[in-house]
């Protein structure tokens, strides 16, 4: 570690802002009442906020219940049937593969 030289003290060192910068760092809110369409703004986007965290709720609600039930987990149709590929295929094949 390199020292100071002349030497400094911490209380030196380490001094409150608003003594040495003339200013300080504590939020200073204007004294003023907020206007009609301010208050209209905090309102609309509080309930823009509300709305989207109550259908992300009712979605995770809703994938959690249809994924409880055992219907969903059924195939939907209980016969199999063949494919169009397997249709088009025949077992007689006169050409050789190379």
């Amino acid at each position: 570690m390199v020292p100071f030289w002349p030497p400094v003290t911490n209380a030196e060192m380490f001094v409150p802002a608003p003594e040495n910068l003339g200013y300080s760092y504590e939020v200073q809110w204007p004294a003023r009442p907020l206007t009609l369409s301010e208050i209209i703004t905090v309102a609309i986007v509080v309930a823009v906020v509300v709305v989207a965290a109550l259908g992300g709720l009712i979605a995770c609600a809703v994938r959690v219940r249809s994924q409880g039930s055992a219907e969903t987990l059924e195939p939907l149709l209980a016969e199999t049937y063949r494919r169009y590929s397997e249709e088009d295929r025949r077992l007689d094949k006169s050409q050789s593969v190379v």
